[in-house]
Order: C-alpha cells, then sequence, then structure tokens
C-alpha cells in the first residue's frame, strides 16, 4: 500500500513540476481524521518544522495555521505553495 502511494505521489508532483501557475492544495476532513498530522508530516519534510500540535481529542486545532512559501526544487526546477491547517 506504502508502495503505491509513494508512486502516485512521485507522479503527481513530476507532473506540477512540468506545468506552470498558481497550484492549491488542500486537505478536508472531519475531526481527528489526519489533517495536522499530513501538515505537519509536509512541513517536517520541506521546512524542517511542524505545522501544529496533534492530539487524539477531537476539535484540539482551534485556530488557522498557515505555512506560506513552502518550496521543493526537483531537477533545477521550483515549486512554491501555501500550506493552510483548518480545524
Amino acid at each position: 500500500m506504502i508502495k503505491i502511494i509513494r508512486n502516485f505521489a512521485r507522479r503527481l508532483f513530476s507532473g506540477i513540476f512540468k506545468k506552470k501557475g498558481e497550484i492549491r492544495l488542500g486537505f478536508y476532513g472531519s475531526p481527528n481524521a489526519g489533517k495536522t498530522t499530513l501538515a505537519n508530516r509536509i512541513c517536517k519534510d520541506w521546512i524542517g518544522e511542524e505545522m501544529g500540535v496533534v492530539s487524539k481529542i477531537p476539535h484540539e486545532t482551534r485556530e488557522i495555521n498557515i505555512k506560506e512559501k513552502i518550496e521543493i526544487k526537483q531537477d533545477g526546477k521550483r515549486l512554491t505553495f501555501n500550506l493552510i491547517d483548518t480545524p
């Protein structure tokens, strides 16, 4: 299963780097669905810091967290985007 997700992510990001324009990526879900965990993983991998606090208690994320200008570089090309974590 993890291999399938990795291959999908590689295809997705390789296609993104080929296109120009603005990219908006949003994660939506019910409380405790893993939105902040996913946002933390993305931030940790690309900018080395976490986005927000993760808790097993529903509705723990009470405010919007924003990280701006997250940058990914690949083969001399660059992709910059903002990441928003909502309650």
